[in-house]
């Protein structure tokens, strides 16, 4: 099956939220640090929609996007990752 890809980076110097929707998971990125978010390609049209916040981006895929992982340096991340003590 086909997918689609998106890859991050955090070029900032503080901590960076990685937020994705519809399934409200959270990942953190410290300065430096890439991941890989990886959606199915249910259709043509198939695309992610960004939106850049103060803590990071949220990550909207479209309606031809099936289910949806986050990777970095190929391993899967869980949602939480590295998410600061004390946050919301």
């Amino acid at each position: 099956m086909k997918s689609v890809r998106l890859t991050i980076e955090n070029t900032r110097t503080t901590p960076m939220l990685v937020w994705v929707e519809p399934e409200a998971m959270d990942y953190w990125l410290q300065p430096g640090e890439k991941c890989e978010v990886v959606a199915a390609k249910e259709g043509e049209e198939a695309h992610f929609e960004l939106h850049q916040t103060d803590e990071g981006l949220s990550i909207f895929p479209s309606r031809e996007c099936g289910g949806i992982c986050v990777f970095q340096s190929g391993l899967e991340l869980t949602c939480g990752h590295q998410r600061p003590e004390g946050w919301r």
